[in-house]
């Protein structure tokens, strides 16, 4: 609704643009609404690897940005195993962080990386999309105050949601010119039948 006032006051719609905008933003509440309803039922009934979380966004990203430049780095905690309930939700949340990297700049290289201190569990998100403003930097998780064109800022807001929903962080760790790395840090749930 904003980004279709703001186009009607400078008179300038976009169709196409605002259909993509719509697509996308259609896409992200019912990723997060399935998310959600799977979280509140509380049964966990399978568990992944985080390899197999990252394989998931990966192919999730190739057919939204087909040229997408996606590493995951090794590590040891690549086969760290997590409960459908945090794998439906992290899905959600990388999915959401990674697009945005792309949306800023199609020509980022991203890396997934994760590690293991006792039982919590960080994930990185890095890029090489140029950075975040400092002065935009406290705003990042408020929805409407997306700085790219089209944008709707509701990507990085309902990832931070769903983020506080599994009780993890999730945080910019740094960014300057060269990139950005958000960090989500949670609490691996042991699987048990």
């Amino acid at each position: 609704q904003i980004i279709a006032k703001e186009a009607e006051e400078k008179k300038a719609i976009d169709g196409k643009e605002l259909q993509a905008i719509h697509g996308n933003m259609r896409d992200l509440v019912s990723q997060s609404l399935q998310a959600l309803r799977e979280f509140e039922t509380k049964k966990i009934s399978y568990q992944v690897t985080v390899a197999e979380l990252f394989t998931q966004v990966i192919e999730r990203t190739h057919k939204l940005f087909e040229k997408a430049h996606i590493s995951v780095s090794k590590t040891n905690a690549l086969e760290q195993s997590i409960d459908n309930l945090q794998s439906t939700l992290l899905l959600s949340i990388l999915n959401a962080v990674v697009e945005n990297a792309f949306e800023q700049d199609c020509k980022s290289k991203v890396n997934l990386r994760v590690k293991t201190e006792g039982n919590i569990l960080t994930i990185e998100i890095s890029d090489t999309s140029g950075g975040i403003p400092e002065n935009e930097q406290p705003f990042l998780f408020d929805p409407s105050k997306s700085s790219k064109k089209g944008g709707t800022g509701l990507g990085l807001a309902i990832a931070h949601q769903l983020a506080q929903s599994m009780e993890a962080d999730l945080d910019l760790s740094k960014s300057d010119k060269s990139g950005s790395v958000f960090s989500i840090s949670f609490k691996a749930i042991k699987f048990t039948i």
